[in-house]
């Protein structure tokens, strides 16, 4: 039997678990939401007519809906045909975002502007608090310094 290096295996979880989020972003986001992979383990979600607070819900029901999937353990269990599996509660699954709309920018035709400002939004989200959602408008007076 042929042996799997250690970096192949982390490539199959972490591209099965980029496909398990996918699924759970589809259930939760609405049917007219654009939902696109963006880069590795990144999605962009478009929402039209949505501001600020309705984007944080989705970030709410998404939070809500992994903990009811139980981070897919099970479904990872039932994947490797093993009946206990222990992963400590730091190493679940997570997710950050990053929320811009086109409210927040200049010429609000712009999606260009509202991408970049999303994922500037992200990478506040990831460097600060990994799990967390951030709201370029809360921030960009202090990341356009």
């Amino acid at each position: 039997m042929p042996r799997i290096p250690k970096t192949a295996l982390i490539n199959v979880f972490t591209i099965w678990q980029i496909g398990c989020f996918a699924k759970l972003l589809k259930n939760t986001c609405r049917q007219v939401d654009f939902i696109s992979r963006f880069g590795g383990d990144e999605f962009v979600v478009v929402m039209t007519d949505t501001n600020e607070t309705e984007s944080c819900r989705v970030y709410e029901r998404l939070k809500e809906a992994l903990a009811k999937e139980e981070y897919f353990i099970p479904q990872l269990r039932n994947l490797l045909g093993v009946n206990t599996l222990e992963i400590p509660s730091n190493r679940y699954l997570g997710f950050s975002m990053g929320i811009c709309t086109n409210y927040d920018i200049e010429d609000a035709s712009d999606l260009n502007a509202v991408l970049k400002n999303a994922d500037k939004a992200l990478y506040h989200s990831k460097v600060t608090c990994k799990g967390t959602c951030t709201i370029w408008s809360d921030i960009k007076d202090k990341v356009q310094k």
